[in-house]
């Protein structure tokens, strides 16, 4: 963004030494796959204030003018790979005692300067951990800058990294990162090498703490600093090799999403609403969690989470407390930021006052001109109460005069309610008297016609108490007493007629010819009635001249809706037709005509003292069959017609079967 020389007073920072370069890499190297800077994508100021072929004391104030130059630049971060102790000129040299207290230095008192204008200064501790003046060298003592010594990868201490602490006693380094073997750039070829110095663990830690402060930008930048500390490997031990260690920048990370995070709740309504603010972005989830006081864990009961960049962002989350018995539910939050980063923001206790519990509905009974005090059927000290009757408020329950359906709903503190019913009555009212009937021989539910649910009840029928007032079945005016609870009763009246039902007698049967029909209209006396044939459930078009044979059904209906039923057996029977012939004794078959040629009618007489099957069979003189006829024949005579006038005139042979055997065959002549 910008460059600037204070040695030679122009833009050009390029030709003097390669150490800029090389330090500058280890921030803003961009080679993916090769190597990558700390803070690749970071903007950047390069300012040369060190003239590397001497040393005097206009070289520190150099590095204040820059870093005056940078905080009106609004700069963030500055990394700063140089330090001072000893001068070209014996007499500006720095002892360890006198000046490097942190607050005595032009440079010291310089970086102090930029701290207090908000500026992190990042600045190697020195390399003088192998040489007899063996301590950190100006400005990394300052007081209020972030002084870093240099480890290798595997975190051992570099024995070049300076020694801590300030003259005064700070602690310091106050971190360390990299330095021992680093990745830089070769400043030919632009490829990594490697370099050792204090000097690149102060730019690789100032990439770090950039990444960290570009997330938590509402954190100044002694808080950025502190955080690093309070994360690094020895928070709890620093020593004068690398002070607070080297910082676990995860733990910093989540260190600073604690610190920022605020939570509050309240309850209302019987819920409790938890309203939390925390950074997240679109990789990161809280999970709510609760714990009841009867659990032994928490279980998860909500996830929130988030889209878009990482900022502070605010959630909420309600829980029905309607259903807990006792207080004190605890939640606590858990934030996901990785499969292998999870852990819990804050935990918090939730008191309030649980639902409270009215008992069992209640049913009340009372007689007209008295009132029922509503306010004591149930224990409500301490609730706020509300009466309502069809959903109006009730201005005085403790006086209530209507009959009804009384709720209540009575909530505590926490906003959590009850509700409970009271059902009022007033000197029972049953209804209306009434009248019912039935047809003679059924009986009527006198108990089904009032709504009695709650009353002692008394039939009686002329003074004399019914037996069953479920089923009677005798005429008259039946009186009914309801009595409630508080002896207040009703009276109501049933007048009972029991209508007669029509009389068609007993059920009849009857023969008819096969081929004749029947008169069923004319068997019973149904004047006045209102009639129902049918057969076999389905309804007899004529019941006048019936020809199926069957039990044909009767339903006689009079006036008051009372029915009779009857039934009537019809038999078809050959016997009952025309020119059936009583049987003789003896079994025989006998033709007629048999003295002369038939010219229209032939004759069978089959007699048989058993039930046979009896079949005809007429044949041509060419053998072939011209009529058939096959009956099951009762008991006794039968005589069947064969119609000889249909065939051609000719010889013929009459064939008769017994039970399917051949009982005879008679030649006739046909004219």
């Amino acid at each position: 963004m910008g460059t600037w020389d204070f040695v030679t007073g122009n833009t050009s920072v390029n030709e003097d030494n390669s150490h800029g370069t090389s330090c500058l890499s280890t921030i803003a190297a961009n080679m993916p796959g090769t190597f990558m800077g700390t803070a690749p994508k970071t903007s950047f100021y390069l300012y040369r204030t060190e003239d590397v072929n001497s040393e005097y004391p206009i070289e520190e104030q150099n590095w204040v003018a820059g870093m005056e130059r940078a905080d009106s630049l609004g700069i963030d971060i500055s990394s700063t790979s140089l330090g001072y102790f000893t001068f070209d000129n014996p007499v500006f040299n720095y002892t360890y005692a006198t000046h490097l207290n942190g607050n005595s230095t032009i440079s010291a008192k310089g970086a102090d300067f930029a701290a207090k204008k908000g500026i992190i200064c990042v600045i190697a501790a020195g390399n003088e951990g192998n040489g007899s003046w063996h301590f950190l060298i100006t400005p990394s003592d300052a007081d209020s800058v972030m002084a870093v010594g240099a480890v290798s990868t595997a975190g051992n201490v570099g024995g070049f990294s300076s020694y801590g602490p300030s003259s005064d006693g700070q602690i310091k380094p106050a971190v360390a990162a990299v330095g021992v073997n680093a990745v830089v750039a070769n400043p030919s070829t632009g490829q990594p090498s490697f370099g050792s110095g204090t000097s690149y663990a102060c730019p690789n830690m100032a990439g770090l703490t950039t990444c960290l402060w570009q997330a938590f930008p509402e954190v100044n930048n002694m808080r950025i600093i502190t955080v690093m500390q309070e994360s690094a490997t020895r928070a709890t031990n620093p020593d004068n090799r690398v002070g607070y260690g080297i910082p676990d920048m995860k733990k910093a990370f989540v260190k600073l999403i604690k610190q920022l995070y605020t939570q509050q709740s309240a309850v209302a309504n019987c819920a409790v609403t938890l309203q939390w603010t925390a950074k997240t972005d679109s990789a990161i989830s809280i999970v709510v969690e609760r714990k009841l006081p009867a659990d032994l864990n928490y279980s998860t009961v909500s996830t929130h989470s988030s889209t878009g960049a990482f900022l502070s962002r605010n959630f909420t989350f309600t829980d029905d407390l309607r259903s807990f018995p006792t207080t004190g539910i605890k939640y606590r939050f858990k934030m996901n930021i990785a499969a292998d980063t999870s852990f819990y923001l804050d935990s918090m206790t939730i008191n309030f006052t649980p639902r409270p519990n009215l008992g069992v509905d209640k049913t009340v009974a009372a007689c007209n001109g008295s009132t029922v005090n509503l306010t004591t059927q149930f224990t409500t000290a301490g609730l706020t109460t509300i009466w309502t009757l069809g959903g109006n408020t009730v201005a005085n329950p403790a006086a209530v005069s209507a009959s009804g359906l009384y709720q209540l709903i009575a909530t505590n503190n926490s906003g959590c309610a009850d509700t409970a019913t009271v059902t009022v009555s007033f000197s029972p009212n049953v209804g209306a008297d009434k009248s019912v009937s039935a047809c003679s021989g059924n009986t009527i539910n006198l108990t089904t016609l009032f709504v009695t649910s709650g009353l002692t009840t008394n039939w009686t029928l002329g003074g004399n108490s019914v037996a069953n007032p479920a089923a009677v079945g005798i005429a008259g005016i039946y009186q009914l007493i309801a009595t409630n609870a508080s002896s207040c009763s009703d009276t109501a009246l049933v007048n009972v007629t029991i209508n007669t039902k029509p009389a068609l007698g007993a059920d009849m049967a009857t023969t008819k010819c096969t081929d004749s029909t029947r008169n069923l209209t004319a068997l019973f006396s149904t004047a006045g009635l209102t009639t129902s044939w049918t057969l076999g459930g389905n309804a007899v078009a004529n019941p006048a001249a019936v020809l199926t044979a069957g039990v044909y059904q009767l339903i006689a209906t009079n006036s008051f809706g009372c029915a009779d039923t009857a039934l009537v057996t019809v038999t078809n029977s050959q016997q009952a037709c025309p020119g059936v012939v009583t049987p003789p004794n003896a079994e025989q078959i006998t033709f007629s005509p048999t003295d002369r040629p038939v010219t229209d009618i032939l004759s069978v007489l089959v007699v048989r003292n058993n039930a046979v099957k009896v079949g005809l069979y007429v044949y041509n003189s060419a053998g072939q069959s011209v009529y058939t006829y096959s009956y099951q024949q009762s008991a006794g005579g039968q005589t069947y017609s064969i119609p000889m006038k249909r065939l051609a005139k000719g010889v013929y042979y009459v064939t008769v079967l017994i039970n399917d055997k051949k009982a005879v065959t008679k030649k006739l002549f046909h004219e």
